[in-house]
């Protein structure tokens, strides 16, 4: 049937039974259920009763279907919307759009936007789903959107190719990802929030000049943010990265493949078990990692790196294993790890590889237990790995610094326990830094 023939009809038997009663639609002791939305939609159809069935319905591509604000549609096991043409899901803060399962067991196939569709969505509410929305379509613009208790929320699995943006969006207990986006090239992500049990808050696979911003993330799961297969130009600033009070975050920020030029800023990472962390073979290339606050579990910054990793304004706390650990990937430019201004606890700073070169400026501060070191303390270390490597102190540090001294450790290639060469490097004290290798 066509809408020119959207079918509105009585409802099958089996889902009927299902559904609750519709306050306001009784007449006596009768029961007025509401019609059914489902067939092919090829021209414009704007939905009218205050509640339907959804079925299966197919938005063809000259077709637009329009929802209403306050429209509440049943779904069931069978429902779907594949969109070709145009969704629009015209809620408004007072009159929310709201798919509703027929009971709370009941997982419908969702929304799928295929090539050439567009979806502009704002203040709705979808629940129950295999996948929210799968988006592969032409434009995609959603705003004020609550997605929960789904396999997957949103998947966006290609650059639109109209202008789009993807805001306020609330996710709560996604099995998988609550937002992946697949190949997409230039698109803004922002005011997220996830709550619960979720996988990856934010997945990023192959994307490239992606920006993430105002992040609200408390979940227990895998990852806050993820970051699989060559990416670049990536920017994450203003976010909240936490485990939920009842689990467990693994990853504040999980790393894998090669990244390019991933710049992250204003941040806090909270009680994650590895704050920002390469996941097997993952190559950062040029990061930066600037006003960020990190309390970790076991080890703030875990990386296989080359390029500059530079770290600004950045404070590392961790309970278990070095605050900062960067290896050297062996590429042509070498690594370079440059920190300034950085606080970091107990655990201090591991650099490895044959060309790496580990430069403090200005303000590195190491504390115990929250307090300044003023007297040397073993066990807070910087350590270089293998051969042809260098530790570059600055020379213009502030007035006023108490006596530091550090021992920096360079062990042999085989990464044994014993060093190949210990020395203390050195006083820093009245803007003089005074260099003292004792071999």
């Amino acid at each position: 049937m066509r809408a020119s023939s959207v079918s509105l009809m009585v409802a099958a038997v089996m889902l009927l039974a299902a559904l609750p009663l519709i306050a306001g639609d009784s007449f006596g002791e009768k029961t007025r259920m509401p019609p059914i939305l489902q067939g092919v939609i090829d021209t414009y159809f704007e939905t009218s009763a205050s509640s339907y069935i959804l079925g299966n319905v197919t938005i063809e591509t000259e077709g637009t279907l329009v929802v209403t604000s306050g429209t509440t549609l049943y779904t069931d096991s069978s429902s779907i919307i594949t969109v070709k043409g145009t969704l629009e899901l015209r809620g408004e803060e007072d009159g929310i759009i709201s798919f509703v399962p027929s009971n709370e067991e009941v997982f419908w196939k969702g929304i799928r936007v295929l090539e050439g569709g567009k979806i502009t969505g704002t203040h709705f509410s979808i629940v129950n789903t295999e996948t929210a929305i799968s988006f592969s379509g032409a434009a995609i613009t959603l705003d004020y959107g609550y997605i929960a208790n789904s396999s997957a929320g949103l998947v966006v699995h290609t650059t639109p190719v109209e202008e789009s943006s993807i805001m306020r969006l609330t996710f709560a207990n996604i099995t998988q990802d609550a937002v992946l986006l697949d190949s997409v090239d230039s698109l803004d992500v922002g005011y997220i929030k996830a709550r619960g049990e979720v996988s990856s808050a934010i997945h990023l696979r192959a994307c490239n000049n992606v920006t993430l911003h105002d992040l609200d993330i408390v979940i227990s799961g895998a990852a806050g943010i993820y970051l699989e297969r060559d990416n670049s130009q990536i920017t994450i600033g203003r976010f909240l990265l936490e485990k939920s009070d009842a689990g467990v975050l693994e990853s504040g920020i999980a790393l894998y493949g090669n990244l390019n030029m991933v710049d992250i800023s204003y941040g806090l990472i909270a009680e994650a078990g590895k704050a920002i962390y390469s996941l097997g073979p993952a190559i950062c290339h040029n990061l930066t990692l600037s006003n960020l606050q990190i309390f970790s579990v076991s080890g703030a910054l875990q990386l296989v790196a080359d390029g500059k990793i530079s770290l600004t304004n950045v404070s590392l706390m961790s309970s278990e294993e070095d605050a900062i650990a960067i290896e050297d990937a062996s590429g042509p430019e070498g690594l370079v790890v440059d920190l300034y201004h950085i606080d970091f606890d107990f655990f201090g700073v591991q650099v490895s590889g044959d060309n790496a070169t580990l430069i403090l400026q200005d303000d590195v501060n190491i504390t115990v237990i929250d307090e300044p070191l003023s007297t040397p303390l073993e066990g807070a270390h910087l350590t270089v790995t293998a051969e042809k490597r260098k530790v570059l102190f600055n020379d213009t540090l502030p007035v006023g610094w108490t006596l530091l001294k550090m021992p920096v450790y360079i062990w042999d290639a085989s990464g044994g326990r014993a060093p190949k060469y210990s020395f203390t490097a050195t006083a820093i004290r009245q803007g003089e830094l005074l260099r003292q290798w004792n071999r």
